[in-house]
């Protein structure tokens, strides 16, 4: 439209695959026709969200000998799992080929076609078209009984395997009703993964229908937490009046955190409203920019910011990290009446007024001493340090939450 961005009248439904991270798997013709159609801005959905991508900001990487292409999008883009594993492997496709699959088609709805499956002896050509798809030459793909206008991009899906992503749908004969898929070889996208960290096991949530809010914008909920282990922000500030209140007339006062609070239009939240934000995507700064940017901050935070300390590579023992160490310049113990985090604060004792609970300690006239840890907190740090040293990352929850401060 007169906007740049796509218009849903006349748009075109491309169907892709994202294999993890940012990388996204597609019909090659389709980005040919982009590049013919000079195609400016992307509108990509994901469910029922919807990010605008600028073409520009798409790396490109042609796969030789196929007519699939591999598209990286840019941070704007959500990250995906990685599901390459759930490709079959080289040899898999040459000797353990399933006689019957399904062929799934994601759009407004989802098509799920039962067929049978062969592999096609001849050479499959798909002619050039006027809109500008190239001319394509492919061996060694699979069919099957079933086409339709559009459904490039369909997934082929074979029965009772443990890698069943066959192969992506990339075109059909109308006169014989045949579809056919190029195989998804799993030893082509390998390399893609290389030094990147994939293993990140999430927590068990809730279905996010059960989220008792929705925001708006690109955001991407992954579950709910239940009403059990829900944070509940306060609703009156913890501000203290200072000993010149009612002599000074007060140019700020505490910033709203209650919906109710009559200073804030009706049927509004400000914790609500702050959290849509996130959903507000920046736009993406070309990688060159991005790269002499960083480069230019790292010297200058070299030549700038000396380090106070010179003990090199320190490593604090838990007494240091917890009780401090007035010996090292620096080394502060941790500030005891700040909040636990999530979710330790829900399982504060009753008459606790500070996050001590959490370790065992002895206080002595040289300052505290750290025994160990609370049964629940050494518990969750003893698994989270053996699954690090096994390479696994482990997730961070973090807590949104209204500041306390006063505000013009």
């Amino acid at each position: 439209d007169e906007t740049g961005k796509p218009d849903e009248t006349t748009a075109r439904v491309i169907r892709a695959l994202a294999l993890g991270d940012r990388y996204v798997l597609t019909v090659k013709h389709a980005y040919e026709i982009w590049q013919y159609l000079d195609i400016k801005m992307l509108r990509c959905v994901v469910h029922d969200r919807i990010v605008d991508i600028n073409l520009r900001d798409i790396v490109v990487t042609p796969i030789n000998e196929s007519s699939l292409i591999l598209l990286t999008f840019p941070a704007n883009f959500p990250q995906f799992k990685k599901i390459i594993m759930f490709f079959p492997t080289e040899l898999d496709h040459q000797y353990r080929c399933p006689s019957t699959g399904t062929v799934v088609a994601c759009g407004k709805r989802i098509v799920i076609v039962p067929v049978p499956i062969t592999v096609r002896t001849q050479t499959l050509e798909i002619a050039a078209t006027s809109t500008g798809a190239s001319h394509v030459q492919i061996t060694g793909v699979y069919q099957y009984p079933t086409q339709a206008g559009g459904m490039c991009g369909s997934l082929l899906l074979g029965d009772n395997l443990n890698a069943p992503i066959l192969g992506m749908h990339i075109a059909g004969f109308e006169e014989l009703d045949r579809g056919f898929a190029e195989p998804l070889v799993r030893e082509t996208f390998l390399p893609l993964f290389n030094g990147l960290i994939t293993d990140i096991p999430e927590p068990n949530y809730f279905p996010v229908t059960d989220s008792r809010i929705d925001l708006d914008g690109t955001i991407f909920p992954v579950g709910s937490v239940g009403k059990a282990m829900a944070h509940f922000s306060p609703k009156i500030t913890a501000i203290q009046q200072s000993a010149i209140h009612g002599y000074v007339e007060p140019t700020t006062a505490p910033a709203p955190l209650d919906p109710k609070d009559p200073r804030l239009p009706p049927n509004s939240s400000p914790l609500f409203k702050g959290c849509e934000k996130h959903g507000i995507v920046t736009k993406n700064f070309h990688p060159l920019v991005l790269e002499r940017t960083r480069e230019r901050l790292r010297t200058h935070l070299f030549s700038k910011c000396k380090p106070l300390r010179s003990v090199p590579r320190l490593k604090l023992t838990e007494q240091q990290a917890i009780c401090g160490d007035p010996a090292l310049p620096f080394c502060d113990p941790l500030r005891w009446n700040s909040s636990e985090g999530y979710p330790y604060f829900k399982f504060r004792p009753a008459g606790e007024t500070t996050k001590k609970w959490l370790f065992k300690l002895e206080e002595l006239p040289s300052g505290l001493v750290f025994l160990g840890y609370h049964e629940l907190l050494d518990g969750i740090i003893s698994y989270k340090r053996k699954q690090r040293r096994l390479g696994v990352v482990q997730p961070t929850i973090f807590v949104d939450c209204l500041k306390d401060a006063r505000i013009p």
